[in-house]
């Protein structure tokens, strides 16, 4: 049970780093 809950915040944490580090690169973009 745990095992499951973990490797789905993980997914959700990668996923919301992904869209932090798109959205910091657009920022650069003029």
């Amino acid at each position: 049970m745990f095992l499951v809950f973990k490797e789905q915040f993980v997914k959700a944490y990668s996923k919301k780093l992904l869209i932090i580090t798109i959205k910091a690169h657009t920022k650069h973009i003029p």
